[in-house]
C-alpha cells in the first residue's frame, strides 16, 4: 500500500445514495399508528384499550391510545374483557344513531389481541 484510498465510483454512490432514499420514504409511513387507510374511506387503526362502560345498561368501548372513544356495534364475544388491549381495524358509522351516546359508533373489520 502506497497510502492511496480507493476510489469508489460515482455510479455505485449514485445507486447507494437512492437505496437508502427509498428506504427512508417507504419507511416514512409506518410511523403513525393511527390512520385512515387510504382504500377505503373512514377505515381507520390503531391499537387501544377494550372498556366496560355502565351506562344505558352497559356496554363494551374501544378507548384508542390516542384518546379516541370507539362504540364496537358488533364485539366478538372473546374480545368482552374491560382492560384488555388489542389492535384494532374499524370502519366508521357515521349513518347510525346508538342510545348509549358515547363514542363513535364503528363496525369492527379486524382485532387482535396486543
Amino acid at each position: 500500500m502506497n497510502g492511496e484510498l480507493p476510489t469508489i465510483p460515482s455510479s455505485l454512490v449514485t445507486l447507494s445514495v437512492g437505496i437508502l432514499f427509498l428506504a427512508l420514504l417507504l419507511t416514512a409511513g409506518c410511523t403513525q399508528p393511527y390512520q385512515e387507510h387510504p382504500k377505503e374511506q373512514g377505515v381507520v387503526s390503531g391499537t387501544g384499550t377494550i372498556r366496560y362502560i355502565d351506562l344505558e345498561g352497559g356496554f363494551f368501548g374501544i378507548v384508542a391510545d390516542s384518546g379516541v372513544q370507539y362504540y364496537p356495534l358488533e364485539l366478538p364475544a372473546h374480545y368482552q374483557s374491560d382492560g384488555a388491549r388489542v389492535m384494532f381495524v374499524v370502519k366508521i358509522r357515521d349513518d347510525i344513531v346508538t342510545v348509549q351516546q358515547w363514542g363513535t359508533p364503528v363496525e369492527v373489520r379486524e382485532m387482535a389481541p396486543l
